[in-house]
């Protein structure tokens, strides 16, 4: 297998504020704790992929260069998102970096709690049978996974119109210009109070999750019934 970086977009509590949509939405103290174990479910899912592919080298990419210190940020290399604001700013950062010490990279955040290891697997084979990039969309329109053997322009990256229902549509159009793309099945990445309500009417914990996915979904389900949707 070829050499692989997996970067994990995030914030650091304290230096920025994390969640804004889901606290408005819920409250502050939920959307702190969905923050956290959302993390610690991202970073054991990709513990598990390196066990089984060993080229796997995984990154934080840190948002805040004062919370690359932040022990929080243990176990994977780290990486600053660099001194932007706008966010496909910060993509061309991460991904034009890791480009050019990897064979491939793979972008992700760290707010789609049932990803899965099966979806990296997808994501190793397309690129390493010569596909040039891999999407994986959001139920919302954006998008949870983007992989890439080849660079991408800045101006793609800038042209995108962020945390829209036509985030993907709109980044899919004009990696096909530049190169082959493949579709990984959706999933939900958790924005609002609407996504968690959407996620556990469809999610069946008799699915192959792993222990602290299943413990998300009872703690998510716990809040739903004590609101109403």
């Amino acid at each position: 297998m070829h050499d692989f970086a997996i970067a994990v977009f995030v914030k650091t509590p304290k230096f920025s504020p994390i969640k804004t949509r889901l606290a408005k939405s819920t409250n502050q103290e939920f959307s702190d704790e969905f923050y956290f174990r959302s993390v610690e479910i991202t970073r054991e899912v990709i513990s598990y992929v390196q066990k089984d592919f060993p080229n796997v080298t995984p990154y934080w990419a840190v948002a805040e260069k004062n919370g690359l210190s932040s022990g929080l940020w243990s176990g994977f290399e780290k990486i600053w998102q660099g001194d932007y604001e706008n966010l496909g700013d910060r993509l061309f950062q991460v991904y034009s970096h890791l480009i050019k010490r990897h064979r491939f990279v793979i972008l992700v955040g760290a707010d789609s709690p049932l990803i899965h290891i099966d979806q990296f697997t997808e994501t190793f084979e397309n690129l390493e049978s010569g596909i040039d990039f891999v999407l994986g969309p959001a139920y919302d329109g954006g998008f949870y996974l983007l992989g890439g053997s080849i660079e991408i322009p800045k101006s793609i990256w800038k042209s995108v119109r962020y945390s829209s229902s036509t985030t993907k549509f709109q980044l899919k159009g004009m990696l096909k210009d530049i190169g082959s793309i493949k579709e990984l099945d959706p999933i939900w990445d958790i924005d609002t109070e609407d996504d968690i309500f959407s996620m556990l009417k469809a999610v069946n914990l008799n699915e192959s999750l792993l222990p602290c996915q299943a413990s998300i979904i009872r703690w998510m389900s716990d809040y739903s019934h004590n609101v109403s949707p």
